[in-house]
Formats: structure tokens, sequence, C-alpha cells
């Protein structure tokens, strides 16, 4: 087995663990609020708890660490905080209504299994934070370069655009999840300035699966005919 492979056990049974707790906690709130978008909220600290472990456990150059965590804790406090701006306890989501429908009187314990899956799959795509965390190379790579204006002009873009639906009303700040996989494509090409960084890619392809069938209709931003 490679080293880098022995080293990540640990990490990976802690964080594990961490997004075990978070997953069931949400569950037992969604209990009470009976509401399934909590999921989504806790989805996006989930993502800045596996950077923030990756960040204490990696070995690799100080810099390229705080620069990665830097762009993961400003993209999941924008991401933490634009879902719970948009939460309401009293009104669920229509993704979630249709999940609610299908799995009728037992949707309570469904429900458990499905932040547990939603879990896992934040586990799986956000993977590729560690061997960012581990690459001792002390030059940043043009891929990280790109990767962090990707992310940076992307989080300004879409808060322009929203700053611009207050102001105007525009249409196109209906479409979040189209930016939010633009800044997993902009962390998965800062991946690839390190050792295995390429899961990065997989990971972005994963996100547009996941972030697409939950609003195919509204995913990319073309203008309004």
């Amino acid at each position: 087995m490679s080293p880098f492979f022995t080293l990540m056990i640990y990490p990976l049974e802690i964080v594990s663990i961490l997004l075990l707790g978070l997953m069931v906690i949400t569950w037992l709130l969604f209990i009470f609020q009976k509401n399934a978008s909590l999921i989504d909220i806790a989805c996006g600290m989930a993502i800045g708890i596996v950077a923030f472990l990756a960040f204490l456990v990696g070995d690799g150059d100080s810099t390229r660490r705080f620069l990665f965590l830097s762009l993961v804790l400003l993209w999941t406090a924008h991401l933490t905080f634009r879902r719970y701006s948009k939460y309401d306890e009293k009104l669920e989501s229509l993704f979630y209504q249709q999940m609610r429908k299908n799995f009728g009187d037992q949707a309570n314990i469904k429900f458990l299994f499905v932040f547990l899956f939603r879990g896992l799959l934040t586990l799986c795509c956000t993977l590729f934070f560690f061997p960012i965390c581990f690459n001792v190379n002390p030059t940043l790579s043009l891929a990280e370069w790109v990767g962090t204006f990707t992310i940076l002009a992307t989080l300004l873009g879409e808060t322009a655009i929203g700053l611009n639906l207050i102001r105007f009303k525009s249409p196109l700040a209906q479409y979040p999840h189209f930016f939010e996989w633009c800044v997993w494509v902009g962390f998965a090409i800062f991946a690839l300035g390190s050792p295995y960084g390429w899961f990065g890619l997989l990971s972005s392809i994963l996100m547009f699966y996941l972030l697409y069938q939950q609003t195919p209709s509204q995913f990319f931003p073309w203008p309004k005919r």
C-alpha cells in the first residue's frame, strides 16, 4: 500500500465519525422541524470540517495549506449563509417534498438513511482535500493559481449577481447550483497541482450529477427569452 494511503487511514476514521455525528444531529433537528432542507446546510458545514481536518493532519507546505483552507472556509461560509438565508422551517423545498411523498409513512426513518448517504457522498467528494494538504512542494503550480482564480471569480460573480437581483430582479441569481459546481471545478483544478489530486476531477463530475438532478431545467444560467 502507498505510504500516502497508509497515512490517510487515521484521518479518515476521525472525519467519518465527525460527519456521522453531524448527520445524526441534523436528522434529529429534522424530526422536530419536519424540513429535510436542513441537510443542505449541514453538508455545507461538513465540507469545512473535512478541509479543517485535512489542514491539521497534513504535513505539506504551509503556504499551500493556508491558501487552500482559506479558500474552502470562504466558500463554505458563503455556501452555508446562502442556504441558511433561504431556509424556512415551514417551507420544505420541492425536491424534498417529492421525496417525502415517495417515502410515505416511513419518511422519518428513510430520511435518516438519506442524511447518512449525503454525509458519505460529501466525504467521498472531499477526499481530494487530503492530497493537497500533504503536498510538500514549496512552489505553487500553475494549476493551483488557475484554481484559486476560478474559485474567487465564481464567488465574486455570484455575489455580484445576488446584489443585482436585489436591485434589478435579475433571473440569473436563480441558478446557485451552477455557481456551486463552478467552485467545485476550481478546487478540482487546484488539486491537479498535487499527487493524487486527480481525485478532484472525479468529485467535480459527481457533484455535477448531484446538483444537476435537483434543478435540471434551471441549472445553467441561460438568459430568459
